[in-house]
């Protein structure tokens, strides 16, 4: 018998922690999330969020940090992203 281990046994100690590290960060990026759900692409009539434009959501500090997929007719749902961003009260800029 070999010595190696099935690859299609999932370890144990690469599971990510569900735990979040910071409940008001996670608060935040909802509130962000709920901001951008907002933005709606005209054509596909969908939010960006649910279209899987919005990708690598962080919120740092008082600071919000994502990329938009978007193609080159879409570049205006950038500025809308910022503006609904702007919305929110503690969010001071958003970088996309």
């Amino acid at each position: 018998m070999s010595n190696h281990q099935s690859p299609f046994v999932r370890n144990t100690y690469n599971t990510p922690n569900l735990i979040p590290d910071n409940p008001v960060v996670e608060i935040r990026k909802q509130d962000a999330i709920h901001c951008l759900k907002r933005v709606i692409e005209p054509t596909l009539n969908n939010n960006i969020v649910d279209l899987g434009m919005v990708r690598n959501l962080r919120v740092v500090d008082d600071y919000v940090y994502f990329r938009l997929y978007h193609g080159r007719h879409q570049g205006v749902l950038q500025e809308h992203a910022q503006s609904a961003l702007g919305d929110l009260s503690w969010c001071k800029k958003a970088y996309v």
